[in-house]
């Protein structure tokens, strides 16, 4: 498939708080009212968590089996033969959960790249000082600087409402050769968990589109 590809996949599905499987924990198996969400008629749904994405028709939603190819490819791009972080990251599949990820083209298209949106969900149930999106951001910002990507973070965090919410923003630049890519995690804590949406670009008008789709995220409470 390419270089460029796998790096789309692992932007989108593989730094430690991306999730890896879709893998529940044993305390969110007895809980009644944690789900995976629901799509229907163009608008993914989670009640747990409170929130809806209307989104484009026209992009291609991932369903389970193919979030959890993409984060097997992108993990070997991410990790490499560093055991340590395998280590990490094998231990946080039992944490997290991939709930939702959307390309503007179907993966594999032949495009110079592929824009993306996903959301994540990582119980931080054990960690109470992570109260909000800056204090998940210390801790991940120290596991990707291990890897064997070269991270750039350039811009302070900041703060941003969305869907009636607030957020911590964390935006980090790579380049990999063809081009710089950016990553902007928009995250905030609800219920125990850390709930972050993320987006993947190379230009502005990526950007644009892909801030239009945030537009229809949407909190009921």
């Amino acid at each position: 498939m390419g270089k460029k590809w796998l790096v789309e996949c692992l932007l989108t599905a593989c730094n430690k708080k991306a999730g890896n499987k879709i893998t529940k924990t044993e305390e969110e198996k007895s809980s009644q009212n944690f789900d995976y969400g629901k799509i229907k008629d163009g608008v993914y749904t989670n009640d747990f968590f409170d929130f809806s994405i209307t989104y484009d028709p026209s992009w291609h939603v991932q369903d389970d089996g193919q979030m959890a190819h993409l984060t097997e490819l992108g993990k070997e791009l991410f990790v490499g033969d560093d055991e340590a972080i395998k280590a990490i990251m094998k231990a946080s599949e039992i944490n997290s959960a991939n709930l939702f990820a959307i390309f503007e083209h179907e993966v594999g298209a032949p495009v110079e790249f592929n824009p993306s949106l996903m959301v994540i969900a990582e119980n931080t149930k054990f960690a109470p000082g992570i109260k909000r999106g800056k204090d998940y951001f210390f801790h991940a910002k120290k596991i990707m600087k291990q890897t064997q990507i070269d991270y750039k973070f350039e811009k302070e965090i900041y703060e941003k409402e969305m869907g009636g919410v607030s957020f911590d923003v964390m935006e980090v630049d790579a380049d990999y050769g063809f081009g710089k890519v950016t990553q902007e995690y928009l995250t905030t804590v609800r219920k125990g968990f850390s709930i972050s949406f993320v987006i993947t670009y190379r230009d502005e008008e990526q950007k644009t589109k892909l801030y239009d789709l945030l537009e229809g995220v949407k909190f009921s409470r």
